[in-house]
C-alpha cells in the first residue's frame, strides 16, 4: 500500500490514486510523502504517523577516570596498561594483570641460607612481593617493620675496579666520599647491575652479604649494631632473613664504618 502512485493512475485493486492512504500503523519510508488529490487537505493523522529516520546521537563515552570513579587506583592503572598494549596482546595482558597473586609459603634454598645453616646461624624467613625499584620501602611496609631495621646490601667498586660490599640501613644512603676516606681509597662508586651480578652472583634486589661469588671486603654501618634484630636479604628477590647483627659480624666479618646519609 506504500507504493508511490501518481495522480490519475490506478493503484492496487483498482483504487484511484487520490484515495490511497497509508495504514496508520505502517511507517513511511525515508523521504516519501503521501499523494493526495489537488485541493484536498492533508490528513492530520497521516502527519502524526510519519516517522523520522534520523540516526539518534550516540551518548558520549565516559573517560576512563569517570568510568572508574570510586575504583581502586591500582585497578584503573591495570586497565590503562591493558588498553595501551597492542590489541592482539590485550587478552593475555588482562589475564596477567588480574591474575591472583601466587601465595609464597617457603623460600627456596640459596647460597646465603646454605651458608647460614652450615655455621648454625639462627634466622627467620620473611617473604614479600618484590617490586622492581621499590627498594626497602616496599619490603619494610610489606613485612610491617621499621625501614631503619631493614639492611640493604650494596656492591661498589673502588678506583682500581675492585668490588666491595656495603651494608647500610634501608632509610639511609652511602656517602661515597666519606666511605672512600675511611677505607683508604681514592674513590668508590656503585656498580652497574651487570657488574654487581658478576661480582656477587646475585641479582640486584636480591643480593646478600653471605655466599658471595667473589671474595671481597664487607663494610657495615656501625649503627646497625644498635638494633636487636635486622632484616637482610637472603639471596633472592622478595626474600629477607631476620637475624641478630652480631651474627652478621661473626659470619661476614665486616669492617665498621660511619658513612650514612639521610635519604
Amino acid at each position: 500500500m506504500r507504493r508511490i502512485i501518481r495522480e490519475g493512475k490506478v493503484g492496487f485493486w483498482g483504487v484511484p490514486a487520490c484515495e490511497v492512504q497509508p495504514h496508520p500503523c505502517l511507517p513511511l519510508r525515508r523521504g516519501t510523502t503521501t499523494r493526495v488529490a489537488p485541493g484536498a487537505s492533508r490528513d492530520t493523522s497521516t502527519q502524526l504517523h510519519r516517522q523520522s529516520y534520523a540516526t539518534p546521537a550516540k551518548p558520549e563515552a565516559p573517560s576512563l577516570a569517570e568510568a572508574g570513579e570510586g575504583w581502586d587506583g591500582g585497578v584503573v592503572d591495570k586497565i590503562r596498561r591493558i588498553l595501551q598494549s597492542p590489541i592482539q596482546n590485550r587478552i593475555v595482558n588482562a589475564r596477567l594483570e588480574f591474575a591472583p597473586p601466587t601465595p609464597m609459603t617457603k623460600a627456596s634454598e640459596t647460597p646465603a641460607t646454605t651458608l647460614l645453616k652450615q655455621h648454625g646461624i639462627p634466622y627467620t624467613e620473611h617473604l614479600y612481593e618484590y617490586i622492581e625499584h621499590g627498594g626497602t620501602g616496599v619490603s619494610s611496609s610489606s613485612l610491617g617493620v621499621d625501614e631503619h631495621h631493614v639492611v640493604k646490601t650494596l656492591i661498589f667498586e673502588n678506583d682500581k675496579r675492585q668490588p666491595l660490599c656495603v651494608l647500610m640501613h634501608g632509610d639511609r644512603k652511602v656517602s661515597t666520599k666519606e666511605l672512600a676516606r675511611q677505607i683508604g681509597v681514592k674513590r668508590v662508586a656503585p656498580c652497574t647491575p651487570e657488574d654487581a651480578h658478576r661480582h656477587s652472583g646475585y641479582l640486584v634486589g636480591g643480593c646478600s652479604p653471605f655466599g658471595l661469588r667473589k671474595p671481597m671486603p664487607v663494610f657495615m654501618e656501625k649503627s646497625i649494631l644498635d638494633i636487636e634484630k635486622i632484616f637482610i636479604n637472603g639471596g633472592k628477590r622478595g626474600f629477607l632473613v631476620g637475624m641478630s647483627p652480631l651474627d652478621v659480624m661473626r659470619l661476614a666479618t665486616p669492617q665498621l664504618v660511619s658513612a650514612a646519609l639521610t635519604e
